[in-house]
């Protein structure tokens, strides 16, 4: 198991550590995201600039 630091690449610089294995897909990365936060490929996304993309 080891920490995978995640940051917002909406500019704010918020970031998040989630646990994970060596080798899991983006779906299973996505099942340890907080609520909010969007994680496509090599992109992500904290809940507030989730929401500024959507609008």
């Amino acid at each position: 198991m080891m920490m995978l630091m995640i940051t917002c690449d909406g500019g704010c610089l918020t970031h998040m550590e989630t646990p994970t294995e060596h080798g899991d897909k983006c779906s299973d990365i996505d099942r340890e995201l907080e609520l909010g936060w969007i994680h496509q490929g090599e992109t992500d996304y904290c809940p507030n600039c989730a929401k500024k993309l959507a609008r």
